[in-house]
């Protein structure tokens, strides 16, 4: 198994080389921001809008369950396609 997953991490390795651009001016820019972003303080959040975030997360996780449950992945893949 390793084995497998070691040519297949090699393969996207050698197919993505040539697709990495990186923008090192946004790269040195967004590590600088980093500090700022920090010594801002303390982040200020709703707890009722967390709450309602995890509320609608557990949501979604447990209808995928339910769906590939009752019926197959391949159902979760079609859905996936009609839904973009």
């Amino acid at each position: 198994m390793l084995l497998i997953m070691s040519v297949i991490s090699f393969g996207v390795l050698v197919v993505s080389y040539e697709e990495i651009d990186i923008n090192w001016i946004g790269l040195v820019y967004q590590m600088g921001e980093k500090p700022k972003m920090g010594a801002q303080g303390t982040w200020s959040f709703q707890p009722v809008i967390l709450t309602l975030n995890s509320l609608c997360t557990f949501a979604l996780n447990l209808s995928v369950f339910l769906v590939i449950s009752h019926t197959s992945g391949l159902t979760i893949r079609v859905a996936g396609v009609v839904k973009d």
